[in-house]
């Protein structure tokens, strides 16, 4: 359980696998690319990247050697991806997935509502015509 809890996973941080389809597979690059930078950018900024100590006082002074030494850890969302699955292709649709890391606080709320708001800016998108955006909660 002490390696779930260092390496984000469940039950100490919640997952979301975004998945997306395309037909076109430059398209569905540029758009899963975009939507990966978008879900950093947006919630970095608006989640104003809580830290929290040992001691779980609440402060906004992030410092690297603080961090290094384990004495503070960040309460914002891993963003991975954008990657292909094993299986890339699926009835001439293209795939790529995103999967965030969502730390179990009390700011998950928050968190859920930026992503939301990307996702459907992204959906949005004349660009990218027909993409499809699937979020699953927990997939695994």
């Amino acid at each position: 359980m002490a390696d779930r809890q260092a390496f984000h996973y469940p039950p100490y941080y919640r997952l979301l696998r975004i998945t997306l389809r395309h037909t076109d597979k430059s398209l569905l690059d540029k758009a899963a690319a975009e939507l990966a930078t978008s879900l950093r950018t947006e919630t970095r900024d608006k989640g104003k990247a809580e830290t929290r100590t040992r001691d779980n006082v609440t402060t906004k002074a992030l410092t690297k050697e603080n961090i290094k030494a384990g004495k503070q850890s960040v309460l914002y969302p891993e963003i991975l991806g954008p990657q292909s699955p094993l299986v890339g292709k699926v009835q001439q649709m293209h795939l790529m997935i995103i999967l965030v890391k969502l730390p179990r606080t009390p700011d998950i709320t928050k968190f859920k509502e930026i992503i939301g708001e990307v996702i459907d800016t992204t959906r949005s998108d004349k660009r990218f015509g027909k993409l499809s955006i699937i979020p699953d909660v927990d997939p695994y």
